[in-house]
């Protein structure tokens, strides 16, 4: 009877054994024992698959705790990577389209600013021996290989004196070719109206009659609203307009026709005989700046109310 106890005892163990085996075979590597089949194998050496299980364990063990969501995640960021891969071709054949564009504009704009320069640079070289007797004006480019990344200086040789910076010119000199510059602008590119504000206010008396003179001669190609302080400039004028304060805080527009509404004691002032406008053709050196000035008929139909016009 004990030797029956002692054998069931020992089965008990070897049971729980059993079990606990396949536990930590499930646990360690997902293996079911139970339906394993077993296959011998006689160069099998406990020893050595002992050493090796162990530092394959260490060399698990090493890697650290295991993302479970790596998987998807790599997932995701294989997904992503392939979205942006295909925006940034997408962006390359943009920049490559915008790049032939910009190309073809340069090349463009080039051809049409230098063709622009050319006309204006002749304009210019036109006018200003006009302003300035027997001196001489032209442009030039400060990187003619790259016109639209360089810049343009005005060179200018002044009656009597050799070729200088525009810093050294007067303020009359410098006003005056700006005016050149100005009108080789214009007649490049005519425009309805010209507004000039107070443009011959830093000229001398001699300068404001040439200033006077090229006025006349482009009053046939454009209208002039100008505004003035200046008594040569006003004869000129077809009709003036002017804000009078007859009585304290109260103003008004007054306008003058140069040809019918002056009276007699300021039409002698005026000198205001019958006479001729001056040509564009008649420009030429013997022009006399303090002599009489031709004054355009008004309602010729460049008369324009509310400003002082030619």
């Amino acid at each position: 009877q004990k030797s029956l106890s002692d054998k069931n005892v020992q089965i008990e163990r070897a049971n729980m054994a059993i079990t606990s085996v396949n536990a930590q075979a499930q646990e360690k590597y997902q293996l079911d024992i139970s339906t394993y089949t077993f296959t011998y194998d006689p160069e099998f050496e406990a020893d050595k698959a002992a050493r090796s299980v162990g530092s394959l364990r260490g060399r698990i063990e090493s890697l650290g705790p295991i993302n479970m969501m790596a998987l998807r995640e790599f997932e995701d960021l294989t997904t992503r990577e392939t979205f942006i891969r295909t925006q940034q071709d997408e962006i390359n054949a943009s920049i490559a389209l915008l790049n032939e564009a910009i190309g073809e504009i340069e090349v463009s704009s080039k051809d049409k600013f230098l063709a622009i320069f050319t006309v204006i640079n002749r304009e210019f070289g036109q006018l200003f021996p006009i302003l300035f007797p027997n001196g001489e004006g032209h442009l030039e480019l400060t990187n003619p290989e790259d016109p639209l990344n360089g810049g343009v200086e005005i060179m200018v040789r002044l009656p009597g004196k050799k070729p200088q910076s525009m810093n050294l010119f007067s303020g009359g000199e410098k006003a005056l070719t700006a005016i050149s510059l100005i009108f080789a602008l214009l007649k490049t590119k005519p425009t309805p109206f010209c507004f000039l504000d107070e443009v011959d206010a830093p000229l001398d008396e001699a300068n404001v009659g040439r200033y006077n003179r090229v006025l006349d001669a482009l009053s046939d190609q454009f209208q002039f609203i100008i505004i003035t302080h200046n008594r040569r400039t006003m004869e000129v004028l077809d009709t003036l307009y002017g804000v009078t304060m007859q009585e304290p805080g109260v103003s008004s527009i007054v306008g003058v026709d140069m040809k019918k509404d002056l009276p007699n004691h300021l039409r002698k002032a005026f000198k205001e005989e019958p006479k001729k406008a001056v040509p564009a053709a008649a420009l030429d050196d013997s022009f006399d700046p303090d002599g009489p000035v031709a004054v355009l008929p008004a309602g010729d139909g460049r008369t324009l109310e509310g400003a002082s016009s030619r």
